[in-house]
């Protein structure tokens, strides 16, 4: 269940793929129970929902479905939700992240399962939706992260090139330039690489990932990386770990994420780390865990993520070196943890059985 649970995780935190989610040996004490999950409210007629972001005036948004069943970008204003609208034409939308001056930012698509292949990446600001476009050539955008500045990052496809299909590249929109960020290293006829941005401080500094996949091994190898005036910088692994990926950066500059093996044949091997100073470490894990992810820090270096054990997968919260389960709503057997904003205001989602989301927060 496990993995399961992983895979979900990363679709819902990002329409982007970013966080494929070694620890400490041993056992960590966990942190006194967090709060009771408090349900937020859906569109009217809509069933699920689920929350991706918090600004510091404890602003949400995410996303929730209409009385039709398709996904729309919402925000929550004092408990009350409201609808951010779409592109002309589209019928499918996601919001992924707000700013503290109430930028938000996500996609908007021509469907609501296949909005992968089709959507464009999208700015709410000011009440009105506008299009920030795709890359050359490609088909599809979706935006991650905006900061106060009006600043926006996230991933798009480009034209296919040398036979192959997915050629995905991260991009920085800023004052209506949009600008490809580069992978760590350039393509050649032996392999292709990849690049995706995930978050954006206010300083400017990029986080995200670059991958490189060799075709002649057929393996592909992840790295979290900074872009800084759109140079990447390789920000490592865990020490001894093949793979990382990064979700979120701090306004200080720390980044969670993921490090790990990833996949060994068909288990999830990979657990929540933080990177310090250029530095990468593992963030404690309950007892009994065999997966856990980083989706989000604050200011003041309090991080929430997800983790899971062999029957069971919930939120967590990680204060200095202890953890804390942040459990779903009363009925829900799962929920994860993906933002807090500087006031310890948490946002995610909780799901039943049959994975039917419904956004959350703790605090």
């Amino acid at each position: 269940m496990g993995a399961r649970i992983m895979k979900r995780t990363v679709s819902t935190a990002s329409a982007l793929g970013v966080s494929l989610a070694l620890a400490f040996a041993g056992t960590i004490t966990a942190a006194p129970r967090a709060p009771a999950a408090a349900a937020l409210p859906n569109l009217p007629g809509g069933t699920t929902s689920a929350a991706a972001d918090v600004n510091d005036a404890g602003q949400i948004v995410g996303w929730a479905t209409t009385a039709g069943g398709a996904p729309h970008g919402v925000v929550w204003n004092d408990g009350e939700i409201s609808d951010l609208g779409l592109l002309d034409g589209d019928v499918a939308g996601y919001a992924t992240a707000i700013s503290d001056n109430g930028l938000i930012v996500g996609v908007s698509g021509e469907g609501p399962y296949d909005h992968s292949e089709t959507s464009h990446a999208v700015l709410w600001r000011d009440g009105r939706i506008i299009d920030l476009g795709l890359l050359p050539g490609g088909s599809y955008s979706a935006a991650a992260d905006v900061n106060d500045a009006g600043q926006v990052v996230g991933c798009g496809r480009m034209a296919e090139r040398g036979g192959l299909s997915l050629v995905l590249r991260g991009f920085l929109w800023d004052d209506g330039v949009r600008k490809v960020l580069p992978p760590l290293q350039p393509e050649s006829d032996l392999l292709s690489t990849l690049s995706c941005a995930t978050s954006i401080n206010d300083r400017g500094v990029v986080a995200g990932n670059s991958a490189v996949y060799e075709l002649q091994t057929d393996e592909l190898t992840w790295r979290t990386v900074t872009w800084e005036d759109g140079i990447p910088i390789d920000r490592g692994t865990v020490a001894g770990d093949p793979h990382s990926t990064a979700s979120a950066i701090s306004q200080n500059g720390k980044i969670v994420g993921v490090s790990g093996d990833f996949y060994t044949g068909e288990d999830l091997v990979a657990y929540a780390a933080i990177w310090t100073g250029g530095n990468a470490r593992p963030l404690a894990r309950p007892a009994g865990t065999i997966w856990s992810t980083a989706t989000g820090i604050n200011a003041r270096g309090v991080v929430v993520g997800q983790y899971g054990t062999d029957d069971e997968g919930y939120g967590c919260r990680w204060i200095g070196s202890t953890v804390s389960a942040l459990l779903p709503l009363p009925g829900d057997q799962y929920s994860g943890a993906l933002s807090v904003n500087d006031h310890g205001l948490i946002v995610g989602w909780s799901a039943d059985a049959s994975y039917g989301d419904h956004a959350v927060t703790w605090q």
